[in-house]
């Protein structure tokens, strides 16, 4: 089990008393110690509150959102975090929403830090926001205006463990900007919780109601998707983010990527053979040519960048490793 401190863990002392936090901290050190401590590779004064760790093929951020950042996560060590995770599985956690739902109080205080906290964790590839605050099950979508659902980031408010619940009046009012809050599914007056299941490169999040004491069963939302993994060489150009048409590692999908596109069109086993002494900047899939199959994975890379899916930072390099 890996906590993530509340603003009721966070308020144990006056703030004029404890301004920095530092003393509710410390009764949370107290109860989380020895073999109950949680990771200690936060950041300096948030060891314990916020940290990562990697399972599997999976990695996990838990951000605490008070002390001396409130309504704000530590943005820096987050980057840093982010730049050296090895995994294809992202998964990160706070306590308050990112986007408001129905506390006025949430990381829309700061919505410039927001902006950047939310587009940082599209660029490391993570899918989704787990939160609670908000005592209800509400699960939304941050259309990022380019016409693709498939890939908005989405954020989970799963406060459904036993306190009392609040009503939504079903508008997203906050500072939202640039992005659409789009509304996937909510609930009241229903205890659960979320499974996420990993298989390899597929995840599946299931919404798990409580439908009798001890019984809860899927409750009707679900969301699932795979990760891509071209190339085959794993040569870490594109993968997983799915933005293999960025060849100049730049951030984004832009003309300059669709110009060199356009040069390696075409070329086969019979015109102009992509090989490793002459790389072919298109032949996704590693089969030699690049030809139709191609240029429908571009196009689907096309136009990201800034606030639109920006694509992952990357080290220009070969793509196929041909024999």
């Amino acid at each position: 089990v890996y906590p993530c401190r509340g603003n009721h863990d966070a308020v144990g002392v006056k703030p004029s008393v404890d301004p920095t936090g530092a003393l509710s901290k410390a009764g949370w050190d107290n109860v989380f110690t020895g073999a109950y401590a949680l990771p200690g590779n936060g950041p300096g004064g948030e060891e314990n509150v916020t940290f990562s760790f990697t399972r599997g093929n999976v990695f996990v951020v838990g951000l605490d959102q008070y002390g001396t950042h409130p309504k704000r996560v530590n943005q820096a060590w987050l980057d840093d975090q982010f730049a050296s995770n090895t995994q294809p599985h992202i998964f990160v956690f706070g306590h308050e929403p990112a986007f408001k739902i129905y506390h006025e109080d949430c990381l829309d205080d700061f919505p410039n830090e927001r902006n950047t906290f939310w587009q940082s964790i599209a660029a490391a590839c993570g899918k989704a926001y787990f939160c609670g605050h908000d005592h209800f099950y509400n699960h939304m979508r941050t259309d990022d205006g380019d016409g693709n659902p498939a890939n908005d980031l989405h954020q989970f408010d799963v406060a459904t463990s036993g306190s009392s619940f609040y009503h939504w009046e079903g508008s997203y009012d906050g500072d939202n900007s640039p992005w659409q809050p789009q509304l996937v599914h909510h609930l009241e007056d229903t205890y659960g919780y979320i499974l996420v299941e990993v298989d390899g490169m597929d995840v599946t999040r299931t919404w798990k109601q409580r439908t009798a004491p001890g019984v809860f069963e899927a409750g009707g939302d679900q969301l699932a998707y795979s990760y891509d993994t071209y190339p085959p060489q794993g040569n870490g150009i594109g993968d997983v983010c799915d933005c293999e048409g960025n060849f100049d590692c730049d951030e984004d999908c832009d003309g300059t990527d669709a110009a060199a596109f356009k040069t390696h069109f075409g070329r086969s086993l019979f015109v102009d053979p992509c090989n490793t002494g002459e790389v072919c900047k298109g032949d996704f899939d590693c089969d030699l040519d690049v030809d139709g199959t191609d240029a429908a994975k571009f196009k689907e890379d096309f136009g990201r960048g800034g606030f639109t899916n920006p694509c992952p930072g990357c080290v220009a390099g070969e793509w196929c490793i041909y024999p």
